[in-house]
């Protein structure tokens, strides 16, 4: 697809683009069924969930390791269980993705809509993202990943200036008393926070993409960054609205962007945050399209058949009329719970069919 000379990107590349999946979960539907589901000790859940995240990344990690060069786990399930069971799985596999990208997209077009600009039809707002968005996934991997190298910088940037802009209207009071809810609801919000890092599974999808090895510090530094920047949304959205106010907000990330402000003359930055929210949308849908076409056929022509159609589906569900509070139950009760296991279930596959005789 991609008219560059080597079309394969660099393990760092992987990771960033894997982030992009994470930020964009973090940003939008995570935070509230996090704190709808642990109130004041979403502080804590995210922790929990992020300490899970980072043993999660270095067994993924194990398994890259594992893998042959230019091979996905896959491809090696088929050489030893046939091709049926990985249809199967491939198919399984395809139905989380696409569901995924809805969630996604819903989600985006609903906060562009509603908080934006609520008089411009739906379709007015899907259609130039998806068609950004599948542009890039027919170009193949090395665009999404380039473009989103471009845009990563300015997007911690503009987090870090979001944050520190409403460091006035913090009360780190309302953190406290911790433990405050009892266990299960801090287990329940710690599998959310959990959730939304497993997008680095991403990664066993599109390593036969990728080129060269993938090291351990790489992994600690995007572990790193992944888990500061959850945990510190989670403690700013706390200490900015409260833990009751916060788990009834919609969008409260984007709130947050409503109080930054520099003096007088500065206000309404909330513009900016269009710019964080839209372009990890778009990549993580781009990287989604691109992993379900190279999941359904290698061929280029059929797979670039296989992403439109793929956009038109997403085209045409986002235009349904689905009521919102049933959509984030969906994603509450349905979607993060159903994709979470299904997510941990493939690794397992992943690791048993790559690791090497005589290894535990």
């Amino acid at each position: 697809m991609s008219s560059f000379s080597n079309p394969k990107i660099n393990p760092l590349h992987g990771y960033i683009l894997c982030m992009s999946g994470t930020f964009s979960l973090s940003q939008i539907s995570g935070p509230i069924i996090l704190m709808e589901q642990a109130k004041r000790d979403a502080f804590v859940s995210s922790i929990l969930g992020c300490i899970a995240y980072c043993l999660y990344a270095f067994w993924i990690c194990r398994i890259l390791n594992n893998q042959a060069p230019n091979q996905s786990f896959l491809d090696i399930l088929e050489l030893k269980m046939g091709s049926f069971i990985t249809w199967a799985v491939r198919c399984w596999i395809a139905l989380y993705l696409l569901s995924e990208l809805f969630v996604v997209h819903k989600n985006v077009v609903t906060w562009v809509k509603s908080m934006i600009i609520p008089v411009t039809p739906i379709w007015a707002i899907s259609l130039p993202l998806l068609i950004v968005c599948a542009y890039l996934a027919v170009k193949g991997i090395k665009p999404i990943a380039i473009s989103f190298a471009i845009l990563f910088p300015a997007f911690l940037i503009l987090g870090m200036f979001m944050n520190v802009l409403t460091l006035k209207y913090r009360h780190f009071d309302l953190l406290l008393p911790l433990l405050s809810e009892g266990a299960r609801p801090i287990l329940e919000g710690a599998a959310t926070t959990f959730r939304v890092g497993l997008e680095l599974f991403l990664l066993l999808l599109i390593s036969p993409h990728i080129q060269g090895h993938f090291k351990w510090k790489h992994f600690v530094v995007i572990v790193s960054i992944i888990s500061f920047f959850i945990i510190s949304t989670v403690v700013s959205m706390l200490t900015t609205f409260g833990p009751y106010e916060a788990s009834k907000q919609r969008f409260p990330v984007y709130t947050q962007w409503r109080l930054a402000s520099i003096s007088s003359f500065m206000e309404h930055l909330d513009f900016l945050s269009m710019y964080q929210w839209l372009s990890s949308a778009a990549i993580i849908i781009s990287l989604g399209l691109f992993a379900l076409g190279d999941l359904l056929t290698s061929k280029q022509l059929p797979k670039k058949i296989a992403i439109l159609i793929l956009t038109t589906a997403l085209f045409i569900g986002v235009e349904f009329q689905i009521n919102d509070s049933d959509f984030l139950t969906f994603t509450k009760y349905y979607f993060y719970p159903l994709s979470t296991l299904s997510i941990l279930c493939w690794t397992v596959f992943a690791y048993i069919t790559t690791r090497k005789k005589g290894v535990s």
